[in-house]
């Protein structure tokens, strides 16, 4: 298959490098230029960079780094997780790509090098064209697209102090949302309830006869992790990161009593042997998360008596052989977790999610911390905005996230199911209770 433009350059030495587009988006870009791309040469490696940012988009053709790629890449490296901003790279090189098949080689740098705000607003629009003409355009393509629009923003959001045409460009990026084909129709709920929680810890006990795993060892891991997820709402990535130093405690003078807490940050040296490498998400999932003295008991525990000790990395979590645990074996786990819940409950997430699946994630445990958490500081404080400003700081979410909001509805719909069921079965019993006395 032939493959257009843009290459990785990162950190990390490996033999294989994948290009930054999908196969779809190749197809359309040969229909819309009415000619083959140019094959491009042999995939390079990954190479090694000191310094940074981290990853630099290159150009198969010449070798060299796309120019304003890599300035927007500084500019967002201190901003956006290793992972998140890789991935919008991916975005910004479809959009590359997509300008060089249809204008010519360079022309989306030298646009931005003349300052040019029409021409990038109609680069930039071009590109929206060509994403709604497909159709069945996925979550995937959006999210490509919008770092398309934060690529050009970038630099309008600074160009515009000297030329006012680069504030259309700005409204028009403001303006120019895309949405799945899907939007507006519902959306299974993430949140668990409360049969399938209690089922699920019932099956992950280690001493549970139910309990899928052979092995002692990997029991007490499991249970551990999973109460990590469930009641401190870490994403995966954040728990792989987790050292032997992340639980921690002291005396709260304030209080006259011990505190536990866990500390969610990336290490400031390891060597990561990992194919996947776990990072956090953005600069706001550096955060310290309130734990009960239970949980720092269970991790002691398990330092102490489970966990295969490597004294080559400070990671938490290990597999069998000492290495730190992957991403994908905890994903196995939880599969392995789901194939044996009671068919009670198996049904209740089918009919719970509109059939789609069952199994358990771990991000269904942060989906249902977070409900959890926002009834819980709602009951202790009623006001909605603090309660809102204390959701961000415990998962980890960006000032101008939406989430909190997302989790909040969440909360509110369960709720008024409950009353209403409550309710309901109140005023059924009287009814029933009537016809007897007659």
């Amino acid at each position: 298959m032939e493959r257009p433009g843009n290459f990785w350059f990162t950190s990390r030495m490996t033999s294989k490098a994948k290009p930054t587009h999908s196969a779809p988006t190749l197809k359309l870009l040969k229909q819309q230029s009415g000619e083959e791309c140019e094959p491009a040469p042999l995939v390079p490696p990954m190479l090694e960079v000191l310094g940074h940012p981290g990853t630099v988009l290159l150009n198969a053709h010449s070798w060299l780094p796309r120019f304003w790629s890599t300035v927007w890449s500084f500019g967002r490296e201190r901003q956006l997780a290793a992972s998140t901003l890789r991935s919008n790279l991916r975005g910004v090189s479809d959009f590359y790509v997509f300008c060089d098949v249809r204008y010519g080689a360079q022309t989306l740098d030298n646009c931005i090098s003349r300052r040019d705000a029409r021409d990038a607003g109609d680069k930039l629009d071009s590109f929206r064209t060509s994403i709604l003409v497909t159709r069945n355009y996925t979550t995937t393509t959006i999210q490509r697209w919008n770092a398309a629009c934060d690529f050009i923003r970038f630099f309008a959001e600074r160009f515009v102090i000297d030329d006012d045409k680069w504030w259309d460009v700005i409204a028009y990026i403001k303006g120019a949302r895309l949405r799945t084909p899907d939007y507006g129709k519902p959306k299974p709920v993430r949140s668990l309830p409360e049969t399938v929680i209690r089922d699920l810890l019932e099956v992950a006990n280690p001493k549970s006869d139910r309990n899928p795993f052979a092995r002692h060892s990997t029991r007490s891991t499991i249970w551990l992790v999973l109460h990590i997820f469930l009641f401190c709402g870490l994403r995966r990535g954040e728990l792989l990161l987790l050292t032997l130093d992340s639980f921690n405690r002291g005396f709260d003078r304030k209080l006259q009593r011990e505190r536990y807490w866990l500390n969610v940050t990336e290490p400031i040296e390891s060597t990561d042997v990992r194919h996947s490498k776990p990072s956090l998400k953005t600069s706001a999932s550096t955060r310290q998360v309130p734990i009960s003295r239970e949980l720092y008991d269970l991790n002691e525990e398990y330092i102490n008596d489970h966990r295969h000790k490597n004294d080559l990395h400070p990671f938490l979590f290990t597999a069998r052989g000492g290495a730190p645990t992957s991403a994908e074996s905890i994903g196995k786990a939880f599969r392995n977790l789901s194939s044996v819940l009671s068919n009670d409950a198996k049904k209740l997430l089918v009919v719970q999610r509109n059939g789609k699946k069952f199994g358990v994630s771990p991000h269904d445990l942060r989906h249902t911390c977070a409900t959890e958490q926002f009834r819980a500081d709602m009951r202790a404080n009623p006001d909605r905005e603090h309660a809102l400003a204390r959701l961000r700081s415990f998962f980890g979410w960006m000032p101008r996230s939406d989430m909190p909001e997302l989790y909040a509805k969440a909360a509110i719909d369960a709720d008024l199911a409950d009353e209403w069921r409550s309710e309901f079965e109140e005023r059924t019993t009287r009814l029933v209770l009537r016809k007897d006395s007659r």
